[in-house]
């Protein structure tokens, strides 16, 4: 099959986001390898983009062979019912504008992907009760998406999601084609290159029949015991012992599956721009201080030494 030869030729790519499908505008002016392998990144309080924290974070990504970040803007309702969606008080205009300017010189090519936050669930249960709630959550939705998609084109952001998580919504539903048309054509007339096209089911398929290679924009799992059977599942959902070394050898499993012609980047849930964050005690998603970090050094530096074998589970893992 004939493919682009590397991240430096313009061309779309499609993103997989939890069974949401969103594609995204690749700028090759400012993508720095041929890959776009690297972390959904989440500001902390204690270290918003801009501080110092922050810019040892994203350093630190960069040395364990990162190429790319997913900055994480969230959007907030307060029921899963709730057609009342409204940009999230977690990072204004001038952070989100930061971060990418931030990520950038670093050498990071920068993917925004808004997030819809619900208390106590996630975006892929949100279902309204009727089409005319749909409606006024999808207008919302677009009106918010065309905010952030304005910053993405002013800061020359590489790429921009949509549809993240919404698994239950009309976004996954072939009835649905007339939102995501009105909303790709939205976000065309905003940041420059969006396109909306058909599903398929499977990576592959999507890649020959294209032409074009994929993006995985989000994949992970606690360090907690038990997280394989439901990946998902956060923190507050379950309280479980730490177990770092199940977290790194999932990831190394699925690094070793999606170790394919068709798929030219991976990133990870997740990374804070808090460097501290994480750590052997921690049993949430992020890698930061777990053996998964040297999973990822050696599958995207093709570093590895003697000391960091153990803790890949496969060895086909490294390109």
């Amino acid at each position: 099959m004939e493919r682009p030869p590397s991240w430096t030729n313009p061309f779309l790519a499609l993103i997989i986001i939890s069974g949401a499908i969103a594609w995204m505008n690749v700028r090759s002016e400012s993508l720095p390898e041929a890959r776009f392998d690297g972390f959904n990144v989440v500001a902390t309080a204690a270290a918003p983009f801009g501080s110092a924290s922050a810019d040892l974070s994203l350093a630190k990504a960069r040395q364990l062979g990162a190429s790319a970040v997913a900055v994480i803007p969230f959007l907030w309702q307060p029921r899963l019912d709730s057609p009342d969606l409204v940009r999230g008080n977690d990072m204004n205009d001038e952070e989100l504008r930061t971060a990418i300017r931030e990520a950038h010189a670093h050498g990071l090519a920068v993917l925004l992907k808004p997030h819809v936050w619900v208390p106590q669930s996630w975006a892929g249960a949100i279902a309204m009760h009727s089409d005319a709630d749909w409606q006024l959550w999808f207008a919302s939705y677009r009106r918010e998406l065309a905010h952030i998609a304005k910053i993405a084109e002013e800061e020359k952001a590489d790429a921009l999601a949509i549809g993240t998580e919404l698994s239950q919504s009309p976004v996954s539903t072939r009835s649905a084609c007339r939102y995501i048309r009105r909303l790709a054509a939205t976000m065309i007339a905003i940041f420059d290159g969006a396109r909306c096209g058909a599903t398929a089911d499977r990576l592959d398929m999507l890649s020959v029949t294209y032409r074009k290679p994929v993006v995985i924009a989000e994949i992970g799992l606690r360090s907690a015991e038990g997280a394989a059977a439901k990946p998902w599942e956060s923190a507050e959902e379950r309280t479980a012992p730490t177990d770092p070394t199940l977290q790194a050898d999932v990831l190394a499993d699925w690094l070793a599956i999606l170790n394919r012609p068709t798929v030219d980047g991976v990133l990870i849930w997740r990374w804070f721009t808090n460097p501290q964050a994480g750590g052997l005690t921690d049993t949430d998603f992020t890698v930061q201080g777990k053996p998964a970090e040297r999973v990822l050094q050696c599958a995207w530096t093709r570093g590895c030494q003697s000391k960091l074998e153990p803790d890949l589970k496969k060895g086909s893992i490294i390109r």
